[in-house]
């Protein structure tokens, strides 16, 4: 007979404030065995790239955060951090700010996280609505992304198992079931990461919503291998995301041309050009974080760089839209041009479309290109030549 969730979430909060339970969550579970303690570094590994994957964050959502093992991570990739868990002996052992919920029933309005991050849930639920319910709830705290995981029926450990007949209160899944209740629940995946493919029923997961509240993000530009995003965050902050991305072995070639293999990727180039812009005392967007993921071979597959949002339309779009610039503006970009080639800087891509227009005068963005050197003047003639052509361009030379 099917019982409902919090049924089966009132079974699995007496197991887990049990005595001794909690203590051995805290403590041997993860750390007395030579497997305990490389599974909880392989299942470390995956989480962090989610995280990383899924961009900047503001606000995650642990649930459940059993004695809190995730914790440490979480709380380098999100200033804030919100720990529940139903068991009250599993929370006595989580330091920081926590509360007691369950996951049927979160008490957080929709859209409040960033990330709704549930380890170790999902496999406690016999029943496909069960699993259903609880990703649609954590889909509905979210603004965007979901990280989880499932017990996948047809690894070796899954296997030994049914041969033992052995009655277990974990209840492993295909892959297609769970894509399949991932949809119902308004999600789609983005990405696995088995933590042992073949071997080991855990498979870690990074899924995203299929239609997400209006105003949580923005697609400002999108091509094949690139896209930039203004995201809202859930503390309220926005930021520009750009990202460039390559699935396809020919496009990181591409990419490995323009010495990106084992070298910096353009979203870590761009990352340092403008902190080091800024701290020559050229005005640029102020550059936030970014993260890389290569493939085995060292090939950038995948990358961002995130920047603080703005409001000011680059120069090129100014034009388009039927204003022209001031005086003042065209002369205060002139001299910016100087003081970038009297920095050393060969910037490589003084184009309207990487200046904005602001009411302090111009701000520089993309300088994933520019070269540092010592100051010449064949860096000033080159910086020049490039910029007097972009004036011409459009007319205001």
């Amino acid at each position: 007979m099917s019982s409902s969730i919090r049924d089966r979430e009132d079974v699995l909060r007496k197991e887990y404030d049990a005595d001794g339970v909690a203590e051995n969550y805290a403590g041997p579970r993860w750390e007395g065995t030579q497997h305990a303690r490389r599974t909880h570094r392989l299942e470390h590994t995956a989480v962090k790239h989610f995280l990383e994957a899924s961009g900047p964050l503001s606000v995650v959502l642990d649930l459940p955060c059993g004695t809190g093992r995730f914790g440490r991570l979480l709380k380098l990739h999100s200033p804030k951090v919100l720990q529940m868990d139903q068991s009250a002996a599993m929370l006595g052992k989580v330091s920081g700010p926590r509360g007691q919920a369950a996951v049927s029933k979160i008490p957080l309005a929709s859209d409040s996280v960033d990330v709704a991050f549930s380890f170790r849930l999902l496999h406690h639920f016999r029943e496909s609505f069960q699993r259903s319910e609880a990703l649609a709830e954590l889909a509905r705290v979210s603004r965007r992304w979901v990280i989880g995981t499932y017990f996948d029926r047809d690894s070796f450990q899954a296997l030994r198992h049914r041969m033992r007949g052995k009655k277990r209160n974990r209840f492993p899944q295909s892959k297609q079931s769970f894509h399949n209740e991932a949809e119902l629940a308004g999600l789609k995946v983005v990405e696995e990461s088995y933590v042992a493919r073949g071997v080991s029923e855990q498979v870690v997961v990074l899924l995203e919503k299929t239609e997400c509240s209006q105003g949580v993000f923005e697609v400002i530009k999108k091509t094949e291998t690139s896209s930039v995003e203004c995201r809202n965050l859930a503390d309220g902050c926005s930021v520009f995301v750009k990202r460039y991305t390559f699935p396809k072995m020919l496009r990181r070639l591409e990419a490995a041309f323009r010495h990106t293999w084992r070298g910096p990727s353009r979203a870590e180039r761009e990352f340092f050009n403008l902190q080091r812009l800024r701290e020559a005392g050229i005005p640029t967007v102020r550059p936030l974080s970014f993260w890389v993921k290569r493939d085995s071979l060292g090939f950038v597959r995948d990358s961002w760089v995130a920047t603080e949002a703005h409001d000011s339309p680059d120069l090129e779009a100014y034009l388009h839209s039927g204003r022209k610039p001031s005086k003042n503006f065209i002369q205060a970009l002139e001299e910016s041009v100087a003081e970038i080639s009297n920095a050393g800087v060969l910037y490589r891509g003084l184009l309207a479309r990487n200046v904005l227009v602001t009411d302090e005068g111009p701000v520089w963005l993309d300088p994933a290109k520019a070269v540092f050197a010592k100051q010449s003047q064949s860096i000033t003639s080159a910086n020049e030549k490039e910029f007097r052509k972009e004036l011409w361009r459009l007319g205001l030379a």
